[in-house]
């Protein structure tokens, strides 16, 4: 049985690192302060949400806020072969059917 979600870290250098993820389930809104996200699909499919505001959000870590969900953000589909890059300060959520995965490369680029 897969995890609902799974990283595997590829590289971290100075001032990022590179991943590969999987997902069979919707996750968290997310809003890096200090990262910007560059995500490369390989495979399955989401609804990404970006913008917007995450209500109630909570600090996970420095930097890093987490949250149920986006009040007032876009939706776009996203699938094998999109690239998107999401800029810090960003908030984001990736929606998924029930029953259905992605797996993409992610990159977190510091920006400070």
């Amino acid at each position: 049985k897969k995890e609902k979600v799974g990283t595997e870290s590829l590289a971290v250098l100075s001032n990022y690192q590179m991943s590969v993820a999987y997902r069979n389930a919707s996750g968290q809104a997310e809003l890096h302060q200090t990262r910007n996200d560059i995500f490369y699909v390989v495979s399955g499919a989401c609804t990404l949400v970006t913008g917007g505001a995450i209500p109630n959000p909570k600090t996970t870590q420095p930097h890093e806020v987490r949250g149920e969900a986006i009040s007032g953000g876009q939706k776009r589909r996203l699938g094998p072969g999109d690239f998107l890059t999401i800029p810090a300060g960003v908030p984001h959520q990736m929606l998924l059917d029930p029953g259905k995965e992605i797996t993409y490369a992610v990159v977190k680029v510091n920006t400070r």
